[in-house]
């Protein structure tokens, strides 16, 4: 019983882990300045584009 409630944890951590590095891996993709969001900079900087 211990070992399948250790198994289902690990799968959860497993699976969340994955998660993260597939949302991770994404990052913002533009083909002009107006498509980069707005809270991305810090205040008083504009975003730029830099992937055409």
């Amino acid at each position: 019983m211990v070992k399948i409630v250790i198994f289902v944890y690990s799968m959860i951590i497993f699976l969340s882990l994955s998660l993260v590095a597939i949302e991770a891996g994404r990052g913002y993709r533009c083909t002009t300045d107006s498509d980069c969001p707005p809270n991305m900079c810090p205040p008083g900087m504009e975003p730029k584009c830099v992937r055409y």
